[in-house]
Formats: structure tokens, C-alpha cells, sequence
């Protein structure tokens, strides 16, 4: 029996009627729970080891994942660090470009572009 319930079954047969006395039936009693404690401990085994198999197989594939999940996130991580780079020397040239336009605007030297209104750059002074 295994958690209440029959999963076999030992039998015993004699010629003659009441062959079996208190004794041996309770000798074959104590043999028949001895088979079913090492039947359920060689089921409970297999199981157990059958669980570890798969542990170790969830496991494995677990620690592929986030093998290949770190590897994405460090990509990821790489281009956003040039494109934060990029965008970095992308405004020190907007500044840069800015500095040389505000001076031209300023310079006595400036001459509008055909097509450029004259007080866009204006300085303030009359000339």
C-alpha cells in the first residue's frame, strides 16, 4: 500500500486449508510492506532523479537565456552609448557653428546674402 492505496499484490498459495499460522502470515505481512517500502523507494528514486534531470535541463536553458539576454543588453547598451556620443558632438558643433554665426553677425565685415533680410544679423548699429 502507498498512501492508502493497494498498488499490488502478494500471493501465497497451500494445498491444505489454514496452512499459514498467525506467525508466518504475520512474517509474510511484514515481507509484503518490506516489498512495497522498497518498490515505492525505487519509484520515489526514479522520480527524484527524474526531477534533478529536469531541473538541470530548465537550468541550462535558463542560463542560455540570460547568457544571450546579457549579451543583447550590452549591444544595446554600447549603441546608445555612440549615439549618446554622436548626439554630443553633434551639439558641440551646433555650438561651435552658432559661436562663428554670432560673431559674423557681429563683424563690421558682415555682408547679408542676397536673399537674407539685412536686420536678421543686425547689430544694432545704424551704418
Amino acid at each position: 500500500m502507498s498512501h492508502g492505496q493497494a498498488f499490488g499484490a502478494l500471493a501465497l498459495h497451500a494445498e491444505e486449508p489454514d496452512a499459514f499460522t498467525e506467525s508466518a502470515i504475520k512474517q509474510y505481512t511484514d515481507l509484503a510492506n518490506n516489498l512495497a517500502y522498497g518498490v515505492m523507494a525505487l519509484r520515489t528514486r526514479e522520480e527524484r532523479q527524474r526531477a534533478e534531470s529536469e531541473i538541470r535541463q530548465l537550468n541550462a536553458s535558463l542560463e542560455k537565456r540570460v547568457a544571450e539576454r546579457t549579451i543583447e543588453l550590452v549591444e544595446s547598451n554600447n549603441q546608445l552609448k555612440r549615439a549618446q556620443e554622436e548626439l554630443r558632438k553633434r551639439g558641440e558643433q551646433m555650438q561651435i557653428h552658432r559661436d562663428v554665426l554670432l560673431e559674423l553677425a557681429r563683424s563690421d565685415n558682415f555682408i547679408p546674402r542676397k536673399g537674407t533680410p539685412a536686420n536678421l544679423f543686425s547689430s544694432g548699429r545704424n551704418p
